[in-house]
């Protein structure tokens, strides 16, 4: 129906506004090689402080996802070309609650940011859950084998 259209665009609309970009480790990406030339660099700062980074990865992300690796092409924006992008979304509950992953060179060591994005968002997820109070019953346990996964 016509209002449950609009109840879903306003709460989308609702979300897009609490959307909060946190970035961490940029002086670590910008040493890449990937970053010789300063216009890179200055492109990849522009996208992060604007938020774009987030219009551009979450459409790509299925509802189902655990961890979703983009490379290159894959995120649709000629900017990130150099670069790929490992990302999950963490939950509480049932509902999407936000998204961690790490950004890096093309070469980036893969297997090893799927581990820590996958763990991460176990954890994250539970700490989530214990704070709405949310019966997760993600254990320890659980998450270090979601890592190995």
């Amino acid at each position: 129906s016509v209002l449950r259209w609009i109840a879903e665009a306003l709460h989308y609309l609702e979300r897009q506004q609490r959307s909060e970009l946190y970035a961490e480790g940029l002086d670590q990406v910008i040493r890449q090689p990937e970053f010789a030339r300063g216009d890179m660099a200055y492109a990849l700062l522009e996208l992060l402080r604007g938020g774009m980074i987030l219009s551009v990865l979450l459409p790509q992300l299925e509802p189902g996802d655990e961890v979703r690796v983009l490379i290159g092409s894959d995120l649709h924006l000629r900017e990130l070309r150099p670069f790929s992008v490992v990302v999950s979304a963490y939950r509480a509950g049932d509902e999407s609650s936000g998204l961690l992953g790490v950004l890096g060179p093309q070469r980036m060591a893969y297997a090893r940011s799927i581990s820590m994005v996958r763990y991460l968002a176990h954890v994250v997820s539970r700490l989530m859950g214990e704070l709405y109070g949310e019966d997760e019953n993600i254990g320890a346990d659980d998450a270090v084998k979601g890592m190995l996964n």
